[in-house]
């Protein structure tokens, strides 16, 4: 009788799950998450200021600015809340960008203090 015998193996692999993204700074001034297509999966955001912050999302390969309509805008009041995930992925055609304001309407221009709105991303 021949035996035989198969091993399997397994390998690290970079496929699968998301890609974190940090920024302890966000502003006025338009940052990129991801300059190509992409999903956001999951926002957690802190701001240390004591009045409300706004932080902005934009459907844009490069830096947003005033003049652009962002895709949606979260209210961070004050101190950290909670974490907001989208289990199916929020769709970005041309990129992800952010900024964040101390203001509402999307073409405010109120900077936040620096280092005073932080957020953490996952994306693909």
């Amino acid at each position: 009788m021949n035996a035989e015998t198969t091993y399997k193996m397994t390998l690290a692999s970079a496929r699968g799950g998301a890609t974190p993204y940090r920024a302890i700074t966000v502003g006025v001034t338009g940052l990129i998450v991801k300059a190509t297509p992409g999903t956001l999966f999951s926002i957690a955001a802190h701001n240390l200021n004591a009045a409300v912050r706004y932080l902005k999302f934009y459907d844009k390969a490069t830096a947003a600015t005033e003049a652009d309509t962002p895709k949606f805008t979260i209210p961070l009041p004050v101190g950290s809340m909670p974490p907001i995930t989208f289990p199916a992925g929020v769709a970005f055609v041309n990129g992800i960008g952010i900024r964040a304001t101390t203001g509402l309407a999307d073409n405010d221009t109120g900077a936040p203090t620096a280092s005073e709105t932080i957020v953490n991303l996952s994306y693909k």
